[in-house]
């Protein structure tokens, strides 16, 4: 009986809120106090995770999050084509995992997605700590973090990672005194204005002229596509390919 008054004297009286509150608190407190006990348990416990460290590498991935991911409470997410980018898919979890720390949850749906998935609120604060945010990435106008503009190697890797998910080379065709061609282009999309201005500047600041219309950056001709790839460089197979075979092929088409 005193044991049960003072249980109840510290916790509340069991099967109400304000009990279930206090029990709660309790635990939560216990559980930072000893994680690795709980862990033991197999409760459910705040995973932590380390400081990033600036690199080329930990930009890429920023600019494939600014691209195809995005942030939630307690989410980090990317998603990707399942047919166009199943090599590259597994350059960016493999990246993910070595960058995070934590190998990401990969799921397939059947409307051609893959999506990455790491769970963890502190996974979330220390990517706010490296200047991504939650949320929707349109409305709040987002644009590449201040400190990837301080290294030339970070500003190149966080355009290759923005343009491997949100942009491509593509075929486009016109005709010259009757006859067809196929030219090579390279375009690159975003909704963000901050965002596809900075990619436009750091283009020009390594020389590539390219045009910016409206919400898109686009590159016509063949040498430049080529100085980017040069420069810039890819990780995904698929942009490569067409290059190749635009390069391997004849160019009149009819």
């Amino acid at each position: 009986r005193r044991g049960a008054l003072k249980r109840i004297q510290i916790y509340g009286p069991p099967g109400t809120f304000e009990g279930r509150r206090k029990g709660g608190l309790v635990s939560q407190l216990r559980r930072r106090e000893d994680p690795e006990k709980y862990r033991r348990l197999e409760c459910n416990v705040r995973k932590e995770f380390s400081n990033f460290n600036k690199s080329a590498k930990l930009a890429e991935i920023v600019g494939i999050i600014l691209g195809d991911g995005g942030l939630t409470n307690s989410q980090l997410m990317i998603t990707l084509g399942l047919k166009t980018d199943w090599e590259y898919a597994g350059f960016v979890g493999n990246l993910s995992e070595e960058i995070i720390g934590e190998k990401p949850s990969r799921y397939e749906y059947d409307n051609n997605v893959i999506v990455f998935c790491i769970s963890g609120v502190g996974l979330i604060e220390k990517l706010e700590g490296i200047g991504l945010g939650k949320g929707n990435k349109i409305r709040r106008q987002v644009d590449i973090p201040e400190w990837i503009w301080e290294n030339t190697k970070f500003q190149k890797a966080c355009v290759r990672g923005l343009i491997d998910t949100d942009g491509g080379v593509y075929f486009h065709k016109h005709w010259i005194k009757g006859l067809r061609y196929r030219n090579l282009g390279l375009c690159f999309t975003s909704y963000s204005r901050p965002l596809l201005n900075s990619v436009s500047t750091i283009l020009n600041n390594f020389g590539i002229k390219h045009s910016v219309l409206d919400k898109r950056i686009y590159i016509y001709n063949l040498e430049v596509v080529k100085k980017y790839f040069r420069i810039i460089g890819t990780h995904n197979a698929k942009h490569e390919e067409r290059l190749f075979f635009h390069l391997n092929n004849e160019t009149r088409i009819s």
